[in-house]
């Protein structure tokens, strides 16, 4: 949970790290763990 506030918060869209942040999100998004599915969403928001 904290990851995702703190990644949301602080990265702009021209860091590098950004391209692995997406994708964890969109696994997270598509898996099966509903409380993944949800920090995700809310970081997407």
């Amino acid at each position: 949970m904290v990851g995702y506030i703190v990644t949301s918060c602080l990265l702009n869209e021209n860091h590098d790290f950004l391209r692995l942040a997406i994708n964890t999100v969109r696994n997270d998004i598509i898996g099966r763990n509903e409380t993944f599915q949800c920090l995700a969403l809310t970081m997407v928001c």
